[in-house]
């Protein structure tokens, strides 16, 4: 599932998950620095199980590698108990559970061909498990995925792509008042085309205007806020980027 930043992918895949009535665990790639390492990734693994412990101890405390300390599951990243992601999704496979990754383009890195091998390995091996992808930057979660590459390890395995679009400007409408309502701010139908106008459908700028109005009160500062947000998200992405671009030598790639 792809879009642009702010859309609603990761509330869309929450009420997906919940109204799916299955298991599943959800992995937020947000949480992983630029150059993250195995016990980053693993970290995030053993917070997503200890959030299904309930339903998925009695295969993990029988695994070699994962430990159980009260409700925190511990996966070994690293010595002679690792265990493999391959060897995790074979493991999980003996219940149906989906494992969802949230802002997978950040995965991108050293780890994004051993990750690329264990979700093929699942694809061809493991049929209880389904995996949903999201991401933000559409260019970079296909180079993840890269199906089309012959020389991927997960090239030729079906998927389908949901792409969100923006709200058109009746839902845009519909959605700011329903909120305003649910606060009970009776705000005037200029303020509300000017907000529609302005953050031209994308849910969460429409959901960002609309608590700053009922805040501030005034469609000017409610601007003003949202330039500045959306700045500083543009210079962290350029940033981010940037060193993506240069070695540690200062060299670029």
């Amino acid at each position: 599932m792809s879009g642009v930043r702010r859309i609603g992918k990761t509330s869309v895949l929450l009420v997906s998950l919940n109204e799916a009535k299955e298991n599943y665990i959800l992995i937020d790639c947000r949480k992983l620095k630029e150059n993250y390492g195995r016990k980053e990734l693993y970290s995030l693994f053993s917070e997503a199980l200890s959030s299904k412990l309930s339903y998925l101890k009695d295969i993990l405390e029988k695994v070699k590698g994962i430990s159980i300390a009260g409700n925190y599951v511990e996966i070994k990243w690293g010595g002679k108990n690792y265990i493999s992601l391959s060897s995790l999704f074979d493991e999980l496979n003996k219940k149906r559970l989906i494992i969802a990754i949230d802002e997978a383009q950040r995965l991108r890195g050293p780890l994004s061909k051993e990750i690329k091998d264990a979700i093929a390995h699942a694809y061809d091996y493991d049929r209880n498990l389904t995996f949903i992808l999201t991401g933000s930057e559409v260019g970079l979660l296909h180079e993840l995925i890269d199906v089309e590459n012959e020389n991927s390890p997960v090239y030729g395995r079906y998927y389908l792509e949901i792409t969100l679009d923006r709200f058109n400007k009746e839902r845009s409408r519909e959605f700011l008042q329903r909120g305003f309502q649910e606060i009970s701010i009776k705000v005037e139908d200029k303020i509300i085309e000017e907000i529609v106008n302005y953050f031209d459908g994308i849910p969460g700028w429409l959901t960002f205007a609309g608590n700053e109005y009922a805040t501030k009160g005034k469609i000017e500062e409610v601007k003003k806020t949202a330039v500045k947000v959306a700045k500083g998200e543009l210079e962290n992405l350029i940033e981010e980027k940037q060193k993506k671009g240069i070695l540690h030598n200062g060299e670029k790639i």
